[in-house]
């Protein structure tokens, strides 16, 4: 029998959900919104979430530079929408004694500076802009993945993307501190 890195990932995954029902935490990161959501202050536009931020592609000019890529994609390793979705901050479960275990859940604003797209890697990325050093992801590229050539690619790749095209009107999106844990089947 060959065991491929996919297997191996799938039995690793099957024995963690046998040693903690609640399943094991994938990535901590900043998981945005669903649906749209206004600001509190007069001055502060729409807060684009989710469901704005794959019509942002479209509306921005970018989708020739993406022609027939995915947008939304269910992970098979976990079983939660991986574009357009969130910024990984680490893979996997905070570190103990990290000072973001005191604030999962809490809101975050984050802005969308560039877009990135490199079809060597076949992925395409939102450049995301950090000012609290604690939301700074551990491979010290923050982006949104918004896209992958096809669903072979692992959305970790928009991590390598090395040219940002910079937006000529930065905007916002809302998430939450989650970690996210694997859904359990059955």
């Amino acid at each position: 029998m060959r065991i491929t890195e996919r297997n191996l990932r799938q039995i690793i995954r099957e024995e963690l959900l046998r040693e903690s029902p609640a399943g094991p935490v994938m990535y901590t990161g900043v998981v945005l919104s669903p649906g749209n959501v206004r600001g509190d202050q007069d001055d502060l536009a729409e807060i684009t979430t989710v469901a704005h931020l794959r019509s942002k592609i479209r509306e921005l000019g970018f989708s020739p530079q993406i022609p027939g890529w995915k947008t939304t994609l269910i992970s098979d390793i976990h079983g939660h929408e991986v574009l357009n979705h969130h910024m990984t901050i680490t893979p996997g479960a905070l570190p103990k004694g990290h000072p973001l275990l005191d604030r999962l859940g809490e809101s975050v604003e984050l802005t969308v500076t560039g877009w990135g797209v490199d079809p060597d890697l076949g992925a395409a990325a939102w450049k995301v802009e950090i000012s609290d050093p604690d939301l700074l992801p551990r491979s010290g590229n923050p982006h949104i993945t918004a896209a992958l050539s096809d669903s072979d690619v692992r959305p970790v790749m928009g991590s390598k993307i090395k040219s940002w095209k910079k937006l000529d009107e930065p905007f916002k999106v809302l998430g939450v501190i989650r970690e996210i844990r694997a859904v359990v089947k059955g």
